[in-house]
C-alpha cells in the first residue's frame, strides 16, 4: 500500500470516529450565575486567526478558514410540578452546573486544489497551529482520489459583527425563577382532573461563531435561541390522549412572555369542563371504535380536529364557542405533527373520519 494511501485511510477513520460522536461528549457543566459568556470583539481571536491563515499559507495552501464556536444549552422540565430535568443538550444534572458549553475551532484548507479539514476542542495558540498543519495534510492525502481542482466563487471580504437583538438575557434569570414558573404552568394544566400528566419545559441556546478568511474577512455573531413546550396528558374512561403546544424562536427570554405560557396552558384540554372532555371523547361511535376529537380552545373559538374513527361533533357544553376549520394545508392545533392532524379535504374539516 502506497504510504500517502494509507496516510490518507488514516486520517479519514481518525476523522469518522470523531465525527460519529455526539456534541456533548464534549461539553463541561458551567454555572450560569458565575460565569457570564465573553464579551465580543476579543483581540486574541483576530491575533490567532492570523497566525492560523499565515501558518496554512507557509504550507501552500491556496485557500483557508478558520471558526472558533461556543455554544452553550440549557434545557428545564417540571412535571406535575416536580423538577424532570435540568441540564444542557446531553440532559440531566451536571456537576457544578446546571447547562453544558462546548467550545473549539475548526480549520479548512485547500491544497492542491483538494479540500482538508481538521478540529479540536483545545483552543490556544499551538494547538491551532498543530490543527492547521493537520488539515493541511488531510488535503494532501486526499489528492490521491482527486478528479479535479476545487474552484472558489469570488467573494468580498467583511469585517462585521451581527447578533440576534434580545430584551433579556436568559442566562442572567435565576434557575429558581423559571423552574417556578414551569411549576406555575403544570398546576394551570393540572386544574383539570382529568389530566394525569402536565409536562412544562423550556430551552435556551447562546451560539457565538468567530470565522476568518484568507480573502480578509473576519465575521463574529451571536445567536440566541428559546423554546417552550407544554404537553397534557388526559383520561377519560379508556380514552388517553396527549396534547403538545410547541414554540421556538431567535430570541431572548422575553419570548416566553410572549407566547404567554400559563394562558396556553389554560387554552387547551385544561380549559374543558370535565363533563365536556367525556362527551367529546365519547360521543357518536359505534360500538369497538374509539372516537378520536380534539377540542381546542383558542382566541378565535374551538377547534375540532379529527383522528381515526367515526363522524363526531361537537359536544353541546361547547356550543357557546363558534367552530372554524383549519386554514387550507394547516392543522388548527400549535402543536408538534401529529398523523391525525394532518390537512385535511374540504368535507372533511371539523370530522373524525379519513
Amino acid at each position: 500500500m502506497h504510504p500517502s494511501r494509507r496516510k490518507f485511510l488514516q486520517t479519514l477513520s481518525t476523522g469518522a470516529l470523531a465525527a460519529g460522536m455526539p456534541r456533548w461528549a464534549y461539553a463541561r457543566a458551567f454555572d450560569p450565575s458565575r460565569e457570564q459568556a465573553p464579551p465580543t470583539r476579543d483581540p486574541k481571536y483576530r491575533d490567532w486567526s492570523s497566525a492560523a491563515l499565515a501558518e496554512a499559507k507557509r504550507l501552500g495552501c491556496s485557500y483557508a478558514d478558520i471558526r472558533f464556536t461556543r455554544n452553550r444549552a440549557q434545557n428545564i422540565a417540571v412535571r406535575n410540578g416536580q423538577i424532570m430535568r435540568v441540564g444542557g443538550a446531553g440532559g440531566g444534572f451536571g456537576p457544578g452546573g446546571d447547562a453544558t458549553e462546548t467550545y473549539g475551532f475548526g480549520v479548512r484548507v485547500i491544497h492542491g486544489g483538494v479540500w482538508g479539514f481538521a478540529s479540536s476542542p483545545l483552543v490556544t495558540p499551538e494547538e491551532i497551529k498543530r490543527v492547521t498543519g493537520i488539515a493541511t495534510d488531510v488535503a494532501r492525502a486526499s489528492a490521491v482520489a482527486k478528479k479535479r481542482d476545487v474552484q472558489l466563487a469570488p467573494a468580498p471580504a467583511y469585517d462585521e459583527l451581527w447578533q440576534v437583538p434580545i430584551q433579556k438575557d436568559p442566562w442572567e434569570v435565576p434557575l429558581e425563577e423559571k423552574i417556578e414558573m414551569l411549576r406555575g404552568v403544570t398546576a394551570t394544566m393540572q386544574k383539570n382532573p382529568s389530566v394525569l400528566f402536565a409536562v412544562a419545559s423550556v430551552g435556551f441556546e447562546h451560539e457565538w461563531k468567530y470565522l476568518a478568511t484568507s480573502e480578509g474577512s473576519f465575521i463574529e455573531q451571536v445567536f440566541h435561541f428559546t423554546n417552550c413546550n407544554l404537553d397534557a396528558t388526559a383520561r377519560t374512561g379508556s380514552q388517553v390522549k396527549t396534547r403538545s403546544y410547541d414554540r421556538l424562536a431567535a430570541s431572548g427570554y422575553e419570548f416566553l412572555a410572549q407566547v404567554d405560557l400559563p394562558g396556553a396552558a389554560a387554552d387547551g384540554w385544561c380549559a374543558l369542563p370535565p363533563d365536556t372532555l367525556t362527551k367529546a371523547l365519547t360521543a357518536s361511535r359505534p360500538a369497538g371504535r374509539a372516537a378520536a376529537v380534539w377540542l381546542v380552545r383558542v382566541p378565535v373559538g374551538i377547534w375540532v380536529c379529527g383522528g381515526r374513527g367515526p363522524a363526531s361533533r361537537a359536544p353541546a357544553g361547547a356550543a357557546a364557542w363558534t367552530f372554524h376549520p383549519a386554514p387550507p394545508g394547516h392543522c388548527a392545533m400549535p402543536h408538534t405533527p401529529h398523523d391525525e392532524c394532518r390537512p385535511r379535504r374540504p368535507h372533511q374539516q371539523g370530522r373524525t373520519g379519513k
